[in-house]
């Protein structure tokens, strides 16, 4: 089977980033870009790693359907996290399978829209590594206790949805 979408979901610093650049530097895959509205890391860029909105752009961009997919964690802090409609034509254009980082409810769009192409990946990894990642990157104690609250519901909910489970225990990245 030829996929055309490959969707890594998983808990926040369980790996997916660092699976996305391998797969995407070894020509596996080409990266399906989603928008957010939470703050630039170090290093990110806006149209490279995510296509970073204002709460007012987000509001537009929703007002007008340009969405194709939604989610918002009160995690965190409200930040909104989505697919622009122009980045999921690009995928279905796409020559090479377009990966997306995804939550559960985004695997469920995928699999709407790449139906029988979608092959889904679950990474985990253990409260203590996690939490090690998330500090090391710069995230808050408040923003690490946060994401972690729902730690077993979030990572069942991947496991039973993904067709492959990595666990990724290594702390360094």
């Amino acid at each position: 089977m030829r996929y055309r979408c490959i969707v890594l979901v998983g808990l926040s610093a369980a790996g997916k980033t660092t699976v996305k650049d391998l797969l995407v530097a070894g020509g596996l895959a080409r990266y399906g870009i989603t928008c957010t509205t939470r703050a630039m890391r170090p290093g990110e860029v806006n149209g490279r790693d995510y296509d970073f909105l204002t709460d007012d752009e987000w509001q537009f961009v929703k007002y007008n359907g340009d969405l194709a997919e939604e989610t918002q964690y009160v995690s965190n802090k409200g930040a909104h996290y989505g697919i622009l409609r122009r980045r999921a034509d690009e995928a279905r254009a796409a020559s090479v399978p377009t990966l997306w980082i995804l939550d559960v409810n985004g695997l469920e769009w995928a699999r709407r829209h790449f139906p029988g192409q979608t092959l889904a990946v679950m990474l985990w990894a253990g409260r203590e590594t996690l939490s090690y990642r998330m500090r090391q990157r710069g995230d808050s104690d408040e923003t690490i206790r946060g994401r972690l609250a729902n730690y077993d519901s979030e990572r069942d909910a991947g496991i039973m949805a993904a067709d492959h489970v990595l666990y990724t225990s290594h702390r360094a990245p």
